[in-house]
C-alpha cells in the first residue's frame, strides 16, 4: 500500500494584539510632582483597520495620580519594529532590547485645564496654576529611525495650547487606563502587516533604572 500522505498543518497565525508585562521588577518611586513616574502593570497593543490601539494599564488610579502630577508623566515608550525584522531600521544602542525598530512612540499623560476665560488647554509638560483640571487626556511623540539615527520627528496627537477635538476623541484615561489611538499613517503601517512591538517605562530622575517591558509580535487587521 502507498503512503499516506499528509498535508502540514498551516502555521499558526500571530495575535492580533500583544500584550506585554513587565520583565524586571523595579518598584514605582515614592511620588514627585516634579519627576512623576507611575507604576505600569502591562501594555496591549492592538489594531482595527484605521489606527493602533494602545491602552497603558497603571498601578495606580490613573486621574487621581495625574491631578497630584505638576508635569503629567510619560507611562511608556514603544518601539515598533515594523516589518519585524531586528536587522533593519534603528541601531541596537537605542535600545538594546528593541533592536531594528522604525518608530519609537513616546506615550504622554496630561492634564486639560480649564482657563479663566473658559477656553480648554493641554499641559503635557506643566500648564498653569490655580485653574481648574477639567480633565486628562493622552498623546505622543513619534521619531522614525533609520540607519541608526532619528530620520524624521511626527507629532502624534501631542497638541500644546488649545485641546483639538481631533485629540479629545482618540484618548480616554479612565481608572487605572490610560489608552490612545494612532493613525497607521502616522507609522506607515498597513493592515495584514506584521509588527514587533517593545515597550519601555523611563523612571525620572533620582538614579533610578528603566523598566522594561516584554516584546510581543502581532498582525495588524
Amino acid at each position: 500500500a502507498g503512503a499516506l500522505l499528509t498535508t502540514p498543518a498551516a502555521p499558526t497565525p500571530p495575535p492580533t494584539e500583544a500584550l506585554l508585562t513587565p520583565v524586571t521588577d523595579v518598584p514605582p518611586p515614592a511620588f514627585d510632582a516634579m519627576r512623576p513616574a507611575i507604576g505600569v502593570a502591562r501594555v496591549a497593543v492592538g489594531g482595527d483597520g484605521r489606527d493602533l490601539r494602545v491602552t497603558v494599564t497603571a498601578t495606580v488610579d490613573a486621574p487621581a495620580f495625574l491631578k497630584r502630577s505638576k508635569y503629567g508623566t510619560n507611562p511608556v515608550e514603544l518601539f515598533i519594529d515594523a516589518d519585524n525584522n531586528p536587522a533593519t531600521g534603528g541601531a541596537e544602542w537605542a535600545n538594546p532590547i528593541a533592536p531594528g525598530f522604525e518608530y519609537r512612540v513616546t506615550v504622554k499623560a496630561g492634564n486639560v485645564f480649564r482657563e479663566k476665560d473658559g477656553q480648554l488647554s493641554v499641559g503635557f509638560g506643566g500648564g498653569p496654576t490655580g485653574v481648574e483640571i477639567a480633565g486628562h487626556v493622552i498623546g505622543c511623540n513619534i521619531e522614525r529611525h533609520l540607519e541608526g539615527k532619528v530620520s524624521e520627528k511626527r507629532k502624534g496627537g501631542t497638541v500644546i495650547g488649545g485641546l483639538s477635538s481631533d485629540l479629545k476623541a482618540r484618548s480616554r484615561v479612565e481608572g487605572r487606563e490610560m489608552a490612545i489611538t494612532i493613525p497607521y499613517a502616522d507609522l506607515d503601517l498597513r493592515p495584514g502587516q506584521v509588527v514587533r512591538v517593545t515597550a519601555q517605562r523611563t523612571l525620572a530622575g533620582g538614579g533610578l533604572r528603566d523598566q522594561f517591558l516584554s516584546s510581543g509580535v502581532l498582525l495588524l487587521r
